[in-house]
């Protein structure tokens, strides 16, 4: 993190007005991918742009003052003093503030994260393991049939973070029911997808559970 803030310590003034700027006129939800790009449209070069992210990403304004304390101390001591100088740390107490502001776009896209989290469990893992089942004779000598089934596995992320299992052995109907239920879920998702991209432009925020190039993949 030190390294990351003394690069906030070495932006140009005009850098951080400008960036800070642009991040306040910015619309909709600033989720990681336009936070980037807002970034990069103000700094030249490209090794700032990280750093820069991190730091808009895990610092807020409202832990900047408790943050500051902490780095006054951190910086103080002996074996750190030749890591952020006085006149750095001046200039971070000068510009953090400025460019650590509430920004409606990047406030929204956190809050988005937020209710994501706490609505319902979050899928880790789905499977659907295929095999066949013997069928033996009496004296378990030979295999006089063969039943194909499907075993159906859950994990899911529990209230207290551990992964929670669920498995199911699946008939062949239910199978072919949960293939058709998954293609009405996707019509769904579409529909209400497009309405509410008509009741709010833009109001449909790129999280884990809308982004469909993201949330996990269910393998089978």
């Amino acid at each position: 993190m030190v390294d990351d803030l003394l690069v906030v310590a070495n932006l140009e003034e005009d850098q951080v007005s400008r960036l800070a700027s642009s991040l306040r006129q910015a619309d909709g939800f600033l989720g990681p991918e336009r936070l980037r790009g807002a970034i990069k449209e103000v700094l030249a070069r490209e090794a700032q742009v990280e750093p820069i992210f991190r730091v808009l990403q895990n610092i807020t304004e409202a832990n900047l003052p408790e943050l500051l304390r902490g780095l006054d101390e951190w910086r103080r001591a002996e074996e750190n003093r030749t890591r952020l100088s006085e006149i750095e740390f001046e200039r971070l107490e000068e510009c953090l503030p400025r460019l650590l502001q509430s920004y409606p776009a990047l406030e929204r896209y956190r809050k988005a994260c937020r209710l994501e989290e706490i609505t319902g469990q979050s899928l880790e893992e789905v499977e659907l393991i295929c095999d066949l089942r013997p069928i033996f004779d009496s004296e378990r000598r030979q295999v006089e049939g063969l039943i194909p089934y499907t075993t159906l596995k859950v994990v899911v992320t529990g209230a207290d973070g551990l992964p929670v299992s669920l498995e199911a052995v699946l008939s062949a109907r239910q199978v072919t029911g949960l293939v058709e239920k998954a293609k009405k879920a996707q019509q769904k998702l579409k529909v209400l997808r497009e309405l509410a991209e008509q009741w709010v432009p833009g109001g449909v925020p790129k999280v884990e559970r809308t982004d469909p190039e993201k949330g996990g993949d269910a393998s089978a």
